[in-house]
């Protein structure tokens, strides 16, 4: 071959290798095709038992959020969300996952995306002055769907409390794509044996990384949702059948007071409740009753049996010559949608009162139960058996009652 031909021939290997390189730099500048999600699977189905194993419970209950709602325009939609929560208990600490899917459907769904992840979280909440308490503690998180950022709020705009809690939590906010996730995450450790909180920021994105699966066309996760609505006895008092209570305080009179708190029975949102004691006073049985509207949407009674177990683990300061310790805080497994028991030795004017406190919540239902003697008691393990059959007593109560179903939910 002559010299001109080769030459011909190497000016065109170069050149070729040049087009390769300057489409390949082109490519890597373009864009990214955005995902364009056509559905929105249901949100207590989108995390897996292995994240809610590891950061929240084995035994955490699904809350369904709001139900499924298009806003905006009646020809198509604005956009459509779901929600979900759930809350467990380890040891004495309490933890909490929430995650909310938005999906926008127009021709600008993505911008829309765009734009409601740039407000996020600050327009999640109304706050004072409309200012966020995430202001200079948001950072990016990379390679995570299109964008990601997170934050740690001093008290939680993602919640479906919004700003009526004091705890805070640590928020994640992910778009991809037409699709904005939101993830808050809280723990908090209280009672003797507390645990150190999780990581915060793997449990919202190990959370965040599910719910980007499943809306990516990944199967649904099976969901453990909390019981549905249960009903009351016409008097509290008929919770426990007296032969019960008399099987736990023997060899005594039994009394009982039905206005032992001169509350309203329920159904209603205040708390009922009944009380059983030996006339002496040597020992008594207690228990609270309250009803919860448990329409679509609403977690007030989740909320509400984190920050009864909490209180009981943390007692108020008692007054002069008093004295109050928490022995032990611990999960009850079988009982319900969750369970907790708080033992506590009270002391006032040189007497010393063991206590029980047995506090659960099925479905629209919170009870407390509470059992307490002065003096020698049986062994924590006995008393705690005595409490969780008296629990299935009045479970087994509440199912025969007829459910009540309140004509206006809670707006969350």
């Amino acid at each position: 071959m002559s010299p001109r031909p080769r030459t011909v021939l190497f000016a065109s290997l170069v050149l070729g290798v040049v087009a390769g390189l300057v489409a390949a730099l082109l490519g890597a500048m373009r864009p990214a095709p955005q995902h364009e999600y056509a559905s929105l699977p249901g949100a207590c189905t989108t995390v897996s038992g292995a994240t809610l194993d590891t950061y929240v419970s084995g035994a955490a209950r699904a809350v369904v959020g709001a139900a499924r709602a298009v806003v905006g325009q009646p020809t198509g939609g604005r956009h459509e969300q779901e929600s979900c929560s759930w809350s467990g208990l380890v040891g004495a600490q309490a933890r909490f996952l929430y995650v909310r899917i938005t999906v926008y459907r127009s021709a600008t769904a993505v911008t829309d995306a765009r734009a409601a992840f740039a407000a996020a979280p600050s327009s999640d909440g109304v706050w004072s002055g409309g200012v966020c308490p995430c202001r200079g503690r948001t950072q990016a998180v990379p390679d995570l769907g299109d964008q990601a950022k997170t934050t740690f709020l001093s008290a939680d705009v993602d919640l479906p409390v919004g700003a009526t809690t004091e705890t805070a939590a640590y928020v994640l906010v992910v778009r991809s794509g037409n699709a904005v996730v939101n993830v808050a995450y809280h723990a908090a450790s209280y009672g003797p044996g507390a645990a150190a909180v999780p990581g915060q920021r793997a449990a919202t994105t190990a959370a965040a990384r599910d719910v980007l699966a499943v809306l990516g066309g990944r199967p649904g996760f099976p969901a453990k949702v909390v019981s549905g609505r249960y009903g009351a006895p016409g008097d509290t008092c008929q919770l426990i059948p007296s032969t019960v209570v008399a099987r736990y305080l023997p060899g005594k009179v039994v009394s009982w007071n039905p206005d032992w708190s001169g509350t309203a029975p329920p159904p209603s949102t205040d708390t009922a409740t009944c009380r059983w004691y030996q006339k002496s006073g040597i020992a008594s049985v207690a228990v609270s009753l309250s009803l919860i509207p448990f329409a679509g949407g609403t977690t007030q009674d989740q909320e509400q049996f984190q920050t009864d177990v909490q209180a009981a683990a943390q007692p108020g300061i008692p007054g002069p010559g008093q004295q109050s310790v928490v022995e032990q805080v611990a999960p009850v497994a079988g009982v319900a949608d969750q369970a907790a028991v708080v033992f506590r030795l009270d002391s006032a004017d040189g007497v010393t009162t063991r206590v029980l406190d047995l506090i659960f919540w099925a479905g629209d239902t919170e009870v407390g139960l509470n059992l307490s003697y002065q003096g020698p008691a049986a062994p924590p393990a006995v008393r705690l058996a005595r409490a969780v059959a008296m629990a299935h007593s009045i479970l087994g109560v509440l199912a025969r009652a007829k459910p009540w179903g309140p004509s206006m939910g809670i707006d969350i």
